[in-house]
């Protein structure tokens, strides 16, 4: 997809409220500011035209005001009107309960791939506060009906299917032109079959930012620094769980931590994840805990290793991925450690390779039985 963003400032009443004659009748105190919040999440098709953002305000404006808004990362050359210090100004007239401003989507050769931009509101003038809804993402689907050409794909990895007894599962994965994957079709039977898909969406450094999937939730991943510090699993605009990430000194996942929605809106602390790395960006070692209630410390819950690995294959799927297209097994493991409980199992990994040198096949075996995989490649 090629898409560049023209802005627009506008403002609108939406609720058909008219402004009031009298200064003196619209009246805000310290205490009782208008809220100011973000319509919901917007997915729009490429080449669909103008889309408007819309700032909704708890009650009518009391005052003339200026609502803020961050622009997306690398978004200020798309942007073809003023901004003020890198944020959106959105004026608010007294008087009118919502304001907005609209994007219009215009093809061009820029970008290649599904997009998705985040909004969020970060400073509201006197006599305003931002509600709790202060952030809204934009996703813009590639329409583009013409297939990739296929010595674009060339070496990309297509698909793995793993068979074990009487399950089976496996994942499909469609590319951009620019070699991002923009789909992913998994299905599994356990033994009765069960299919869905996510769609990737990027903004324009390429960097992972929603994962929208047909079981009816979208995954959002924020970032600071240039890495995803937290992410959020969203349904129905309702966030069911968010999760914290943290990095060790040489750049690679080092932990996480999620929280989960609770009948009284509170979120409790779920498992906790930590992750140890060798030198080659291999994951060695996978621990999970748990919080306890009465003491408030963290209890081990089980332990994987992987080890042994070969470094002269790169590893098309790794077995563990975290956060999408971050690669925490580069190369491929031979074994594979889980301990649990009283359980504590080892498996053996094997595998074939094509005369290219890619993987095409996996075999892990253990003295609780076994299983195979094969991979595919574009």
């Amino acid at each position: 997809m090629k898409t560049t963003f023209k802005k627009y400032a506008g403002l609108m009443v939406l609720a058909g409220m008219l402004a009031c004659s009298e200064d003196d009748t619209l009246v805000d105190t310290p205490q009782n500011p208008v809220k100011v919040t973000l319509s919901e999440d917007i997915t729009i098709d490429e080449g669909s035209g103008s889309v408007d953002v819309v700032l909704l305000l708890d009650k009518a404006a009391t005052r003339q005001g200026k609502i803020y808004l961050s622009v997306p990362a690398d978004m200020d050359k798309y942007l073809q009107t003023e901004t003020l210090d890198g944020k959106v100004v959105v004026p608010v007239v007294k008087g009118q309960s919502a304001s907005q401003f609209s994007l219009t989507i215009v093809d061009d050769n820029i970008h290649s791939g599904n997009l998705s931009h985040i909004f969020q509101i970060v400073e509201a003038s006197e006599g305003f506060s931002i509600g709790d809804k202060s952030r809204i993402t934009i996703s813009i689907t590639d329409n583009d009906n013409d297939p990739v050409d296929p010595v674009e794909l060339q070496g990309l990895p297509k698909s793995y299917e793993t068979f074990a007894g009487s399950w089976r599962s496996k994942k499909t994965y469609e590319y951009s032109a620019s070699g991002l994957i923009s789909k992913v079709y998994w299905e599994t039977e356990t033994p009765a079959l069960r299919t869905g898909t996510e769609t990737y969406y990027y903004n324009t450094n390429n960097q992972i930012v929603r994962v929208s999937s047909t079981l009816g939730y979208d995954t959002y991943f924020l970032y600071e620094n240039g890495r995803v510090n937290r992410s959020e699993k969203i349904k129905d605009e309702v966030v069911e769980a968010y999760s914290l990430y943290d990095y060790d000194a040489a750049g690679n996942l080092g932990g996480m931590v999620t929280y989960h929605l609770q009948e009284n809106g509170d979120y409790m602390e779920g498992l906790l994840h930590l992750y140890l790395f060798y030198d080659n960006k291999n994951i060695y070692k996978h621990q999970v805990y748990t919080k306890d209630a009465s003491s408030e410390d963290h209890l081990l819950l089980s332990t994987r290793t992987y080890d042994s690995y070969i470094t002269a294959h790169d590893n098309p799927f790794p077995m563990i991925e975290v956060i999408p297209g971050v690669k925490m097994q580069p190369n491929l493991p031979t074994i594979y450690r889980h301990e649990e409980g009283e359980a504590d199992l080892a498996y053996s990994l094997s595998y074939t390779f094509n005369p290219d040198g890619y993987v095409t096949e996996r075999a892990v075996t253990s003295s609780s039985g076994g299983e195979v995989t094969y991979y595919e490649w574009y």
